[in-house]
């Protein structure tokens, strides 16, 4: 599978996930787990993605809306103010918003469940942002969904995410 692909297909399931969030009336972490269950399903469906690429594709979603919930501890005054759509793609700052006007301090129980799940690895699908090494503490900085590269400078191959 491209590299084009892999990205592609996050933007699909963070702009279904989003418009599927906008419909929901419920205001628990759970809805996020149902809402990504459901948008990689209806991609599934359609022939978008297969079964292993929408799980993989929650993964990655998840976590970064993990590690934009934790940048910007104030929800969604902070996503308005401190990201532009031209910053941040579309599916995603939709979706996030969306997340953030719906959950608000729910995500504050999962932030501690989920603190593993923050580490970004070679190869895996990163949302924008800054991946900073673990290592050496080099920070690759990407505007767009993109694919992990190993750290130009030290070659290691785990990072944390910030915005």
């Amino acid at each position: 599978m491209t590299r084009e692909k892999e990205v592609s297909q996050y933007e699909k399931m963070a702009q279904k996930a989003g418009e599927l969030l906008s419909q929901s009336r419920e205001t628990t972490s759970d809805v996020i787990d149902r809402v990504l269950d459901e948008a990689g399903d209806q991609l599934e469906k359609a022939g978008e993605l297969s079964r292993e690429e929408a799980e993989k594709t929650k993964e990655f979603l998840r976590r970064d809306l993990e590690a934009t919930r934790e940048d910007f501890a104030n929800a969604s005054s902070a996503i308005r103010k401190g990201a532009s759509p031209s910053r941040v793609a579309s599916g995603f700052l939709g979706f996030a918003a969306q997340a953030f006007d719906t959950l608000g301090d729910t995500f504050q129980n999962w932030a501690q469940k989920s603190q593993k799940a923050l580490i970004y690895r070679t190869g895996e699908i990163t949302g924008p942002g800054t991946l900073t090494c673990l290592s050496c503490g080099e920070q690759l900085k990407f505007s767009q969904a993109a694919r992990v590269p190993p750290c130009p400078k030290c070659h290691n191959t785990q990072f944390r995410k910030s915005y």
